[in-house]
């Protein structure tokens, strides 16, 4: 797990003098190494958090033999041993890196090396000898890359923050992209597609390379397609033993490694199976206002005997704290349980963790939402009844009863009509003027397209643009911040192939969410466990706000935001913090917070 930034095809005198500057810039991706290396047409700065193979050997950038082929990357490669073990029989190895069977699986099969990698991973890898630069990125897009052209030269970096530093050296202007921005306040979306909150400052796509040759940049390939055939019987037992198996290698490292937990099944299966391979596993925990897991974390933990502890991070707030997290971010956050995951991880990495195992992605692969379920009875259950049984889970997993249950399908139907799935009206009531909504805030509802299986539209959507892209991008600056690298075992590509081949039914069994799962782990996790509600992700958007109301109308009165009346939202901010009550303003007033904190860091010419 590491960063860093690549310069390519300049001849910028300050391009080449900034680097040095830009060693302080993003220490926290790499402080156990800094290198810069210098090219025939580009320059990279790597940093280094050494997971596999802590030797000096194995520190980037990465060269072969006769030097033709260099690369840098950042993240990390499940299956490396496994790879080794394939290549050593025509390839002789130095260290004991993944980074290395990276550059030998190049050499042995071309860039078709990348569809054997297991991992996360963004890569820059240079190949003198067929004059290309190769840009690849994982699956999922769990670890960033972001670039930008400055006078045909190609910029490259794991954070937007590197850019900005070599734009403002040379005097390049900075602006906001007014699509991002709308759809984020109005919507609450980002990291939809490749764009970030800045002009001119894309993402390399998700699942895809790109190739740079002849000083042009590529469409970018895809490597990997989500296929999803939904027709498999499910057999606890097998899946069990995948679980199992892709935890297992998860959990290789040189270094300590810690887990979260909560009290959902993620968690909980992570942390059981770990135990299987780890000793005196430590696991972390929050115990804050916003809902208190305790009595279901203690019969796991009673159970199986783990070093744990409860981290209060409503305690730890401060008054720059969540400023910090932004800088960190280098764009807003779409839910204010990333402020506390940020602040956990700083607790974890003050008592020497460098490795943390998380729950992400659980709820997308196994059918965790119950906008799956609506999703799932509007189409492949349509023409039947829905019977009490199904009625009954529905309430104990998600607390919604019969008639509201039914109120929310009749909502999704309803949308297909008006074209229109804005979910959250907020925004709308403090415009400066009535106006249309614009098309490019309108979600692609798969309902509306008349999709065969709107279900299996829908599993595709929260992973490859709805929820994954933006937990995904929080998820690596709140840990990298800290020095930390997250792992996230759901996320593994051919889990998630096995698991949403599956028949739908398996998904959501009479009303049961994440069936598969709870099957799977049923004589494994205590019965709490298998029985929890499902809550939202831990986080408290009335109390933040409420933490920092000074600095966010302070904020308001000092910029003005396109296309709303900031004294309608201001007054409003004010009468509901007097009352304190915010009614269905608290996710609008945070994503606002957010935009203004965003806005002061990159635009406010009196500081940083």
């Amino acid at each position: 797990m590491c960063g860093f930034i690549a310069a390519i095809n300049f001849n910028n005198k300050k391009i080449l003098s900034s680097f040095s500057k830009l060693k302080k810039i993003n220490k926290h991706r790499g402080p156990d190494n800094i290198k810069i290396f210098n090219g025939n047409n580009y320059s990279l700065i790597f940093r280094r958090l050494s997971i596999i193979d802590t030797s000096s050997n194995a520190n980037q950038p990465f060269h072969n033999e006769n030097q033709k082929i260099s690369l840098v990357f950042n993240g990390e490669i499940y299956n490396y041993i496994e790879l080794k073990k394939e290549l050593i029989k025509k390839h002789e190895f130095n260290t004991n890196s993944d980074t290395e069977v990276i550059l030998k699986s190049y050499e042995e099969w071309g860039i078709e090396f990348v569809k054997k990698l297991k991992g996360m991973f963004s890569i820059i890898l240079f190949d003198n000898s067929l004059n290309k630069i190769f840009f690849i990125r994982d699956r999922l897009g769990q670890k960033p890359l972001y670039y930008t052209f400055v006078n045909k030269i190609l910029i490259a970096s794991s954070e937007i923050k590197d850019i900005l530093f070599l734009l403002r050296k040379l005097k390049i202007p900075i602006a906001e992209e007014k699509n991002v921005v709308n759809k984020y306040l109005f919507r609450g979306w980002a990291d939809d597609n490749n764009k970030s909150f800045f002009k001119n400052i894309f993402q390399f796509q998700a699942g895809t390379y790109t190739v740079y040759k002849n000083k042009r940049l590529s469409k970018p390939k895809s490597y990997w397609k989500l296929n999803l055939n939904l027709s498999k019987k499910f057999h606890p037992k097998l899946l069990k033993k995948k679980l199992i198996q892709n935890i297992k290698i998860h959990l290789r490292s040189d270094v300590s490694i810690a887990t979260t937990l909560s009290g959902g099944m993620d968690s909980g299966s992570i942390v059981k199976i770990s135990t299987k391979f780890i000793k005196n596993l430590t696991a972390f925990s929050l115990k804050n206002s916003f809902g208190d897991e305790s009595k279901t974390i203690d019969k796991l933990i009673n159970k199986l005997k783990i070093n744990h502890h409860y981290i209060n991070t409503e305690k730890l707030y401060k008054k720059n704290s969540f400023r910090d997290l932004i800088k960190s971010q280098d764009e807003p956050i779409v839910s204010a349980s990333h402020f506390d995951q940020y602040l956990l991880r700083k607790k974890i990495k003050s008592m020497g963790f460098k490795v943390l195992l998380v729950g992400e992605g659980g709820d997308e692969v196994f059918g965790g939402y119950l906008r799956l379920v609506i999703a799932y009875f509007c189409e492949l259950e349509k023409k039947k009844i829905p019977s009490d049984k199904i009625f009954y889970n529905i309430k104990k997993y998600f607390s919604v009863d019969k008639k509201e249950f039914m109120l929310k399908i009749k909502e999704f139907i309803d949308k297909q009509n008006k074209k229109n799935d804005i979910e959250d009206t907020a925004p709308f009531l403090f415009l400066r003027k009535k106006t249309n909504i614009s098309k490019n805030l309108r979600y692609k509802n798969p309902y509306f397209y008349k999709e065969k299986n709107i279900f299996k539209k829908c599993l595709r959507q929260q992973m490859l643009e709805r929820d994954l892209p933006h937990i995904l991008r929080a998820e690596d600056r709140i840990s990298m911040a800290n020095g930390i690298e997250n792992r996230s075992p759901f996320l593994d590509h051919e889990l998630i192939e096995f698991i949403l081949n599956h028949k739908t039914k398996y998904f959501i069994n009479e009303g049961i969410p994440k069936f598969m799962l709870r099957k799977s782990m049923s004589n494994i996790l205590p019965k709490e466990y298998l029985d929890y509600k499902k809550t939202g992700r831990p986080g408290n958007e009335k109390l933040l706000i409420q933490f920092y109301a000074n600095h966010f109308i302070a904020l308001l009165q000092k910029y003005k935001i396109d296309k709303f009346s900031n004294k309608k939202i201001l007054s409003e901010f004010k009468k509901c913090c007097r009352k304190k009550e915010f009614k269905n303003f608290s996710n609008f007033f945070f994503r606002v917070f957010n935009y203004l904190i965003w806005k002061d860091i990159n635009f406010n010419k009196t500081k940083n």
